[in-house]
């Protein structure tokens, strides 16, 4: 029973030989980490969870909010309390990120050197102040800790020997299915470091005893993206003025990152914590790369949690692993938005209904037809912002030719010129959005023609599709304002 569940959860076998581990089951609860489901799943908990059911009829379908238990216990976050000890550099997305990519060889190098360099774990110079989470995906935990040597506080990341082995080589040949690899997040994090990639926490060191292993990083004071926006206003212009300049750095985060050359294929409210800054609006740090990749083009390889994956992850089809990213980045910005996801599953063979209405007839009309309890017993659509309706269609498009994309340096095509996120009107809500709004404008009017009129991926209305059929193409989601010189030419009128 514990292999079958490892196989079923963890997505790898016991090695023939190896060790089994066990652990409690339960009850899906309001923690479901405890009871051995991976961290995503808590989205898909019954009442006493996370989420509720959803209930359909009369032409629109109830779903209640996202919201915390209040038995849940803190997320985990991972970023200083006194700063990262790497210089940030300026967080613009329309200054050019670092020209070296992260390949397969410098990533494999990292992860033999810090393979190489692992300490010794001293246990009387951490002091446990209190548990974060349980981490089933890894067999261990995170928790807070209090480093003796200066005072500071750390989260260290606890795992079995057993399970993370001594080197990468040895893990990959004892879970070589696996799906969550601890010695590929440690080795792009390291990477990301060394190139002062301003979206990352720190990774401070790598220790180990003779049952476990301890990584230690810096520690995020304002927790994850999921604690935070519980907290927030209700849907509305309100809420979506708070949002607004953290969504802006999600985006440039995970934009920086492609443009590394690394996709993180499991981008999620909970991968995303927020550190404290100056200025009103927090710091946005990525983590968990386990299930990243350094190839864009990707087959069979279904990761992410299950709100968030793109639908072309379900398919045999190779799929673009940035428009992927893109797609997880869209669900991010509805779920800040309304506190709530459009649907639990974007597999064809679920029978999650969110789905079926987004793909047979466009995302607004989901919007149109779903209420929540927290919108005031309104429809979503009447709530947001035409602008945000905009930018979450194209985001959110399920024909991946036709998604809106975060306008990395590989986008650089006339046509994907157009479906840059950064011209949407919604982002400049925030001086981030606004600086790479112009910054995009300014390369789209170089690589497209010049016009004094300004490109605009935002429109009202989306082309109608009759009731009860599906749609045979997938038209772009938002009416793109061309310049004039494309309108005039041959290929724009065709």
């Amino acid at each position: 029973e514990v292999q079958g569940l490892q196989q079923g959860v963890f997505g790898c076998g016991v090695p023939q030989g190896g060790m089994v581990l066990s652990f409690g089951f339960g009850l899906c609860g309001p923690f479901p980490g405890l009871c051995g489901l991976p961290d995503g799943h808590r989205q898909q908990t019954s009442a006493g969870g996370v989420f509720h059911t959803t209930n359909y009829g009369g032409g629109h379908y109830d779903d209640d909010e996202l919201a915390l238990s209040s038995q849940a216990g803190p997320e985990v976050i991972l970023i200083s309390e006194r700063g990262s000890g790497v210089e940030a550099q300026e967080a613009s997305p329309g200054k050019a990120p670092p020209t070296q990519g992260i390949d397969d060889a410098s990533l494999k190098a990292s992860m033999n050197e810090l393979a190489s360099r692992v300490g010794r774990w001293d246990a009387g110079r951490f002091t446990f102040v209190e548990r974060l989470q349980a981490s089933p995906q890894n067999f261990g935990c995170i928790d807070k800790m209090e480093d003796s040597r200066d005072g500071r506080r750390v989260v260290v990341k606890r795992m079995p020997n057993a399970w993370i082995r001594a080197s990468p080589a040895e893990f990959e040949r004892t879970y070589e299915k696996a799906s969550e690899r601890p010695w590929l997040d440690l080795g792009i994090l390291m990477e990301l470091n060394r190139r002062r990639y301003p979206w990352a926490c720190e990774l401070l060191d790598v220790l180990r005893d003779r049952e476990h292993t301890y990584v230690m990083t810096t520690l995020a004071m304002q927790g994850d993206l999921f604690s935070w926006c519980t907290s927030k206003p209700a849907p509305g212009a309100q809420r979506e003025g708070i949002i607004a300049p953290v969504a802006a750095q999600v985006l440039s985060a995970v934009r920086w990152l492609h443009n590394l050359g690394v996709a993180h294929r499991d981008l999620s409210l909970e991968n995303v914590v927020l550190a404290e800054d100056n200025g009103s609006t927090p710091q946005v740090k990525l983590i968990d790369f386990a299930m990243a990749t350094t190839s864009r083009m990707c087959r069979r390889q279904l990761r992410g949690k299950p709100s968030y994956q793109a639908p072309e992850m379900h398919t045999e089809a190779d799929y673009d692993a940035f428009l992927t990213d893109a797609f997880a980045v869209g669900v991010v910005v509805y779920a800040l938005a309304v506190q709530g996801y459009p649907w639990d599953s974007t597999d064809r063979r679920s029978r999650c209904q969110g789905r079926r209405c987004a793909e047979e007839f466009g995302l607004r009309k989901l919007l149109a037809l779903k209420r929540q309890k927290n919108c005031g017993g309104k429809c979503i659509i009447e709530v947001m912002s035409r602008d945000l309706v905009s930018l979450l269609v194209g985001l959110l498009e399920f024909d991946p030719g036709q998604r809106f994309h975060l306008g990395e340096d590989c986008m650089q095509g006339k046509e994907q010129a157009w479906r840059s996120v950064w011209l949407s009107n919604w982002l400049q809500e925030s001086e981030l959005g606004r600086e790479a709004r112009k910054a995009e404008i300014e390369a789209v009017s170089t690589r497209c023609g010049d016009s004094d009129e300004q490109p605009s991926v935002d429109s009202e209305a989306e082309p109608k599709v009759p009731r009860g059929k599906a749609r045979q193409s997938f038209p772009v989601p938002a009416c793109v304002t061309k310049v004039s010189k494309l309108r005039r030419s041959r290929h724009c009128k065709a």
